[in-house]
């Protein structure tokens, strides 16, 4: 034979030893390597019951297992609960939200929903608040759309002989309410001071010009006009024929006008039948004449205003306009900040989220 180069790359193997996972190994004789099972998962062996699952693995393959816990059986039908429409016995089955738009208690409320014939009812402070952030919007808008009939935009009621239908406050020189438009008040209206407001007849593209009311501690009406006396120097002042039906307690004012001879005058025989006469000491004479009444029909026997009256026990040591005492605004009678109803919702501004998002607070002891 001839001689030849051994092709491995030198030197015997001298030992076996045995890594992560193995046992045994050796540095002579035949070398056993196997797998430790002490740290690797043995194969699985054991197999559980029908209607139980494996729940557990031992290390040398063998399981524990556990009952299932469904009820057993297929889902036969699905049906669709409150808010929800759809459903089914067989096939595919689709379930939808009920987008019926009133946001009424089984349906729900889609981003342009409404609450047409809704009935809301609170027994919180308030029953619905609105935040709006916008410097030129409105936090809410009541419109009868209707181009007939007597709709309202909106209403307020109270039922309390102490509450308020509508309230409403705005720092001075804002306006609480503003009405652009014909405005009825059927019952008794209180005011601090009442003038007329229009535009200037000299300059009415930039000034204003206002009169104060005519104010007076009676239901008063007043009445004038001028009238000329005959060549007897006698004159009667026609009236409504309403008149004597509406006011009592006349009261007369005459003034002799022109520039002739100088005259007396005076009422001869008062009010009676809707008329009253005068006299003038030099005959033709002009008068201007004018006559109060105080009203007493029956509205106003009944709702007499009261010219003097005591302060409600909760509002003595107030005042309805402090400033003009010199006094701060917390020394006010302020109905609309001293009620329940405002204390109700200062607390809930205290608690509220962050103005940048209003609507992550929802007001409780609201429902519909």
């Amino acid at each position: 034979f001839a001689d030849g180069i051994d092709d491995d790359s030198g030197g015997d193997v001298t030992g076996v030893t045995a890594g992560a996972g193995l046992s045994g190994g050796g540095a002579s004789g035949n070398v056993t390597v196997a797998v430790d099972f002490a740290q690797a998962q043995s194969r699985v062996t054991g197999t559980c019951a029908a209607g139980s699952s494996i729940r557990l693995v031992a290390a040398d393959g063998t399981v524990t297992c556990e009952t299932d816990d469904d009820s057993g059986g297929d889902v036969t039908g699905v049906t669709a609960g409150a808010g929800l429409s759809g459903g089914g016995t067989s096939g595919n089955v689709t379930v939808a939200a009920n987008f019926a738009g009133s946001g009424s208690s089984s349906t729900v409320a889609r981003s342009d929903h409404d609450h047409a014939g809704s009935y809301w009812v609170a027994s919180s402070a308030f029953g619905l608040r609105v935040d709006n952030q916008s410097t030129a919007g409105s936090s809410l808008i009541g419109w009868s759309t209707a181009n007939s009939g007597s709709a309202r935009g909106l209403e307020g009621r109270s039922s309390s002989t102490a509450g308020t239908g509508v309230y409403g406050s705005a720092p001075q020189p804002g306006w609480a309410g503003y009405f652009n438009g014909n405005v009825s008040v059927v019952a008794t209206l209180s005011k601090g001071a009442g003038s007329f407001k229009i535009d200037h007849p000299l300059d009415p593209a930039n000034k204003y010009l206002y009169h104060s009311f005519v104010e007076s501690p009676d239901m008063m009406n007043v009445y004038n006009g001028n009238v000329t006396t005959d060549a007897a120097g006698f004159a009667t002042v026609e009236l409504p024929e309403w008149f004597e039906a509406l006011n009592r307690d006349f009261r007369y004012q005459l003034t002799v006008l022109g520039n002739g001879a100088w005259s007396r005058a005076r009422v001869v025989r008062g009010v009676e039948g809707n008329r009253f006469v005068i006299e003038t000491e030099v005959p033709a004479t002009e008068v201007s004449w004018q006559v109060t009444g105080i009203r007493h029909d029956p509205f106003a026997e009944k709702n007499r205003i009261p010219v003097e009256q005591e302060k409600p026990a909760a509002e003595r040591g107030l005042y309805l306009h402090p400033e003009a005492w010199g006094l701060p605004p917390e020394e006010g009678v302020d109905l609309g900040e001293r009620d329940a109803g405002a204390q109700g919702i200062e607390e809930l501004q205290k608690n509220s989220s962050s103005p940048s998002n209003p609507s992550q607070k929802t007001p409780t002891g609201l429902k519909q």
